[in-house]
């Protein structure tokens, strides 16, 4: 993570995302209230990004050249986002439904997941943890926004500084031992091991039996390293950018 900048990882998801929500082969992958507030995440973290999206979903001969883009790096990529969200919204309600009382989405980056269901659910506490440039990309595109509950939690803290325990126990209304569904989308393979190992141990000490975790991984290759399988040589570079911004 460069300090003061937003996560890099983010503003990629959420350009991703803006796109295929305005493609028309791919926008019913995308919830209308999802792609705005994409949208007006990425109009206040990079808004050139957010044009170059719109440029490109809107013309069929630029969507074609960057879908044979995405091909080049690692082909499918987007629709793994748009895919895995879909996965995990499905996960959230079903933990909702059956009685889980909090949600916290480690790692929350742009992702609008606890904004749309913290008003569908206000007797559950929302919580979103991430590093504070990116939080405050998205608190200043929020302070707009009409219908924000008080069950939706903000909290800063940079994942992997093994702090959790501290800033979670500390958010106003976070309940020890209440049933709490765990998000980490796309976190796991930026933080050392040492680092997951006391995030789930947060998980056994501090939340209730009828916990459980939703989150998303690499395998490792047969050479040990974790990486995309299906990844070209443009891949590897472009992680240990990511990871060296998030050591930072």
């Amino acid at each position: 993570m460069r300090e003061g900048k937003p996560s890099e990882t983010a503003l990629i998801i959420a350009r991703s995302m803006v796109f295929l929500a305005q493609s028309p082969d791919t926008a019913s992958l995308v919830a209308p209230a999802s792609a705005e507030a994409y949208r007006r995440f990425l109009a206040e973290g990079d808004p050139s990004a957010l044009r170059r999206a719109e440029r490109a979903a809107a013309s069929p001969w630029q969507r074609r050249l960057s879908f044979r883009m995405e091909r080049w790096v690692i082909p499918g990529i987007m629709l793994h986002y748009a895919v895995r969200k879909l996965f995990l919204e499905d996960a959230a309600r079903q933990a909702l439904a059956q009685g889980v009382s909090q949600m916290v989405v480690l790692g929350a980056g742009f992702d609008p997941l606890a904004l749309r269901l913290h008003c569908e659910h206000p007797e559950a506490l929302f919580v979103e943890v991430d590093h504070p440039a990116t939080q405050a990309i998205k608190r200043r595109a929020l302070a707009g926004w009409s219908g924000l509950g008080p069950n939706l939690k903000l909290v800063e803290l940079r994942i992997g500084s093994r702090g959790l325990e501290e800033t979670l126990l500390g958010v106003p209304g976070y309940r020890e031992g209440a049933a709490t569904l765990f998000v980490a989308e796309g976190l796991t393979m930026y933080l050392q091991e040492a680092d997951v190992d006391a995030m789930l141990a947060f998980l056994r000490d501090h939340a209730g039996a009828e916990s459980r975790m939703a989150f998303t991984f690499l395998e490792r290759l047969p050479d040990g390293r974790l990486d995309f399988p299906f990844g070209s040589w443009l891949v590897r570079p472009a992680l240990r950018l990511i990871r060296r911004d998030r050591s930072k």
